[in-house]
Order: structure tokens, then C-alpha cells, then sequence
């Protein structure tokens, strides 16, 4: 083949291949396509009417610009903090017995602006869940209070959500088994801690330490998980399984409240109500 042939070749390759990758950019994502799903099951089992869904499209989108405002502001703050922590650093590489004063200072105060971020964005997202739950009816704060997101509903009466069984924790019991000593010391905070952020994003109000002592729990049933025989096993995994289920999936129903922030007044469902009120 000749070099002029080959150098068409190429230019058409790339072309084609420039083009691929802006219609894949335009097109949604798959995490985007999931949440989309998961939003249109939860407001089809909801029926809610064009005023409701006009009230919620429009606190989701006041939360949406405070949130965004907010995050503006706390990267700022992550500068100003990491400039704070690299002088802290310097100081206590180079064996300084004190802290200068200004130092200490602004570390406090880098943490306690981080604090109060935090607060603010969890007052508002209260009051907004507040205000959307007074819409709500009986029948519908039931439905959300009880709702799991999911990609196919299973069967049953109210067709929104995952299936509710501790199948997931008697099959990561069994993984854990199956695992060299020494991986599972290593592996194993790691996986506490990722079964945790479960926990930490379907109950957004729990405060540091209760997600702590729920991974601390979490950590003893795994250990007596790998510790027991195959027959002790046996007989006890449905227990263990039941007893991370009551931890990672807590059988109490969360607040209306909380689950109306995490999933009625998202970001991503404002797409899905503006398409709904066409």
C-alpha cells in the first residue's frame, strides 16, 4: 500500500473515530440512564398529580442552585484548607515542638467552616423535605417510606422497588469464607466500610459516629463469620446475614423525610418531571 493511500486511511480512521466519540458524549451516560429508571419507577408508583409534581420540580430546583452555590463555596474552602494543612506539615517536619498560634488557628477554623457548610445544606434539604411531605398523601409518604431503588421492580403490590430478602449478605458471608486469612485481614475494613456507605447514603442525617459504630458491628460479624467452622457456619449464616441486613438495611423505616431528600428532591429528577409535565 502506498503512503498516500495509507495517510487517507488514517485521516478517515480518525474522522470516524472523533465522530464516535462526540455522538457517545452526546448521548447519556449508563450511570445517567440507571438513575433516570430508577426515578421514573418511584414516580409511577407514586401517581402524583401535575400540581405535585410542579411543587417537587420546583424545590428540586432551588436545592439544586443552593447546592450548587454551597459547593462553590466549600472548594473554595478545600484551597484555603489545604494551603492551612501543607503549612502544618512544614511545621511538624521539621520537628517543631509548638504550633504557631495563627497556625492552629486556621485549621480550627478551616474545620469548623467545613462544619457549618454541612449544617447549612442539611437545614435547607430539611426544610424543602418538609415542605414536599406536606403534600404528600398517606398512601404515598407509605410508598416512599418504604421504597428501594431498582433498575426492574420485582412482583408484587407495589412494583417499585428491589427485592427486600438478605440473599446479598448470606452470599457476602460465603465470599469472605472463601478468602486467604491473610487477604481478608487486609481487604476487610475495606469491604466494611463500602457496605457502610450504603448505609450512610440511605440515612443521610446519621452523624460520623453512628456510621463508625454500624461499621465497628459490621466488623464482628465478619470476623465470626471467617472464624467459624464449616459446620458452626452452617448453622449460623442466616443469623449473621440477618443481623447486617438490621445494620446496613435497618428494618425501621427510615424518616419520610430522608428518603424524600435522597430521592424526591435529587437533581437528577428534575429532567424526569419537566419530560412528565410536557
Amino acid at each position: 500500500m502506498g503512503l498516500k493511500k495509507i495517510s487517507i486511511f488514517l485521516c478517515i480512521f480518525l474522522m470516524t473515530g472523533q465522530a464516535v466519540i462526540a455522538r457517545a458524549q452526546d448521548k447519556p451516560s449508563v450511570k445517567e440512564l440507571q438513575s433516570e429508571i430508577k426515578i421514573y419507577n418511584l414516580i409511577n408508583g407514586l401517581y402524583l398529580d401535575k400540581n405535585q409534581m410542579e411543587f417537587i420540580l420546583s424545590c428540586a430546583q432551588e436545592l439544586k442552585q443552593k447546592k450548587d452555590e454551597w459547593k462553590y463555596v466549600y472548594e473554595n474552602n478545600l484551597v484555603n484548607q489545604r494551603e492551612v494543612l501543607l503549612n502544618l506539615k512544614n511545621e511538624v517536619k521539621n520537628n517543631k515542638t509548638e504550633v504557631s498560634g495563627d497556625l492552629a488557628r486556621g485549621v480550627h477554623r478551616a474545620k469548623l467552616e467545613i462544619q457549618k457548610l454541612r449544617k447549612e445544606y442539611i437545614n435547607v434539604s430539611k426544610s424543602k423535605a418538609q415542605a414536599v411531605k406536606s403534600i404528600l398523601s398517606k398512601n404515598q409518604l407509605y410508598t416512599i417510606e418504604n421504597y428501594k431503588p431498582c433498575l426492574v421492580p420485582p412482583k408484587g403490590l407495589a412494583r417499585i422497588g428491589e427485592d427486600d430478602s438478605g440473599k446479598q449478605f448470606t452470599e457476602l458471608l460465603e465470599r469472605i469464607r472463601t478468602m486467604p486469612k491473610q487477604r481478608y485481614n487486609q481487604k476487610k475494613h475495606i469491604i466494611s466500610q463500602k457496605h457502610v456507605e450504603r448505609l450512610s447514603v440511605k440515612r443521610p442525617m446519621l452523624k460520623q459516629e453512628e456510621l463508625k459504630q454500624a461499621q465497628n458491628s459490621l466488623l464482628k460479624i465478619m470476623d465470626k463469620a471467617k472464624a467459624l467452622s464449616d459446620t458452626g457456619f452452617l448453622i449460623e449464616k442466616n443469623n449473621l446475614a440477618k443481623e447486617i441486613k438490621d445494620i446496613i438495611s435497618p428494618k425501621e423505616k427510615a424518616e419520610a423525610e430522608e428518603k424524600i431528600t435522597r430521592f424526591l428532591l435529587d437533581a437528577s429528577i428534575i429532567s424526569v418531571l419537566q419530560e412528565k409535565l410536557k
